[in-house]
C-alpha cells in the first residue's frame, strides 16, 4: 500500500510559506484563514474591525443577516463580485463562495475586498489544515487522504496529476486577479508620484519667488524710498511674524519650517496617505498584493516539483 505523508516534504527545498491561521486585515482588504476550521470573517469599518463567525452550512444570505444583526453600525451589507455585480445569496453556501475573491459593500459606499487563503482556493481538506502545518504541508496531507488507501501506482499517479492540474488552474486564476489589481495600484501610485513631484516643484518655485520678491521689495523700500530709520521697525515686526509662523508650524507639525521638510520621508508619506485616501490607494494593500503574488508563485514552483 502506498503511504504519503509530511515526511515527503524532506525531498524538497521548500520556500517559507506563511502560517497565519487567522483572518487577516490589510486596510480594506481581508484574507481568510488558512485553517479552514476557523470560520471567521472580519469586517473593517471606520477604524474598527468586527469579527463574525459563520457555520459550515450557512448560505451567503445567512451570513449577511448575522453581520447586520450583530453589528449595529452595519445597516446595509451587500455581497458582490469583484466587478461589483450583486451575488445571489439565497442558495450559495458561504464556505464554498469564499474560495474565490469577492467584494463586500457596506452602507452603500464602503467597499472591502475579500481574498481566499491558499488552502481555501485549492479546496484543501479542513482536517489537513491544522495550526502546526503550512500550506504545502496541509496540501500533502490532503492528497494523502485520497491516495493512501490505493495500491495501483498508475491510479495514484493519475489522481495526483489530476489534482495538480486542477489546483494549478485555480492558482493561476487567483494569480491573474492579484496581478490585475496590483497593476491598478501601480497606476495609482504613479499618479500620486506625479502629483507629489508637481507639488514639490510648485512649493520650491513659490518659495524662490517669495524670497526674490521679499529681497527686492525691502531693498527698494530701504535704499530708494523711506530709508533705514523708517523701515527698521517694520523689518523687526516682519521678522517677528516669520518667527511666530515658524514656531506655530513647529508646534503643530513637530518639525522646522524650511524647504527641507518637503523633501523628508514623513511629508511624502503624509502626501501619499492623503491623496491615497481620496483615490482609494493604500500602500498596506499594495504590499499585501506583492506578498500574495510571491507566495502563490512559490507554491506553484513547489507544486511543479511534486
Amino acid at each position: 500500500m502506498f503511504r504519503l505523508n509530511v515526511k515527503l516534504l524532506n525531498q524538497f527545498k521548500l520556500p517559507k510559506f506563511s502560517i497565519k491561521n487567522y483572518c487577516q486585515v490589510y486596510d480594506n482588504i481581508v484574507k481568510f484563514s488558512n485553517d479552514l476550521n476557523i470560520r471567521e470573517i472580519k469586517i473593517p469599518f471606520e477604524g474598527n474591525t468586527y469579527s463574525v463567525f459563520y457555520k459550515k452550512e450557512d448560505k451567503i444570505e445567512n451570513v449577511v443577516n448575522v453581520i447586520k444583526g450583530t453589528i449595529d453600525e452595519l445597516q446595509k451589507v451587500e455581497i458582490l463580485s469583484l466587478n461589483n455585480e450583486i451575488i445571489d445569496s439565497r442558495e450559495t453556501l458561504f464556505q464554498e463562495f469564499i474560495q474565490t475573491p469577492f467584494n463586500m459593500r457596506i452602507n452603500g459606499h464602503k467597499v472591502v475586498k475579500y481574498f481566499p487563503s491558499l488552502n481555501s482556493s485549492i479546496n484543501a481538506n479542513p482536517s489537513a489544515c491544522t495550526n502546526g502545518l503550512n500550506c504545502f504541508s496541509s496540501y500533502i496531507l490532503a492528497i494523502a487522504e485520497r491516495v493512501n488507501s490505493l495500491e495501483d501506482k498508475n491510479e495514484i499517479k493519475r489522481i495526483i496529476e489530476e489534482k495538480k492540474l486542477d489546483d494549478d488552474f485555480k492558482l493561476n486564476s487567483l494569480l491573474q486577479i492579484y496581478e490585475k489589481i496590483y497593476a491598478e495600484y501601480e497606476k495609482e501610485e504613479e499618479y500620486i508620484e506625479t502629483k507629489f513631484k508637481s507639488r514639490i516643484k510648485s512649493i520650491s518655485n513659490l518659495a524662490l519667488l517669495f524670497f526674490i520678491v521679499h529681497a527686492i521689495l525691502f531693498y527698494y523700500l530701504i535704499y530708494h524710498k523711506f530709508g533705514w530709520d523708517t523701515m527698521e521697525p517694520i523689518t523687526y515686526i516682519v521678522g517677528n511674524v516669520y518667527w511666530i509662523v515658524g514656531l506655530s508650524f513647529f508646534i503643530f507639525k513637530k518639525r522646522k519650517l524650511d524647504l527641507n521638510f518637503i523633501f523628508a520621508d514623513t511629508y511624502k508619506k503624509e502626501f501619499f496617505s492623503k491623496i491615497g485616501r481620496r483615490i482609494g490607494y493604500s500602500k498596506v494593500e499594495k504590499d499585501f498584493l506583492i506578498n500574495e503574488i510571491k507566495e502563490i508563485k512559490n507554491f506553484k514552483a513547489t507544486l511543479s516539483k511534486f
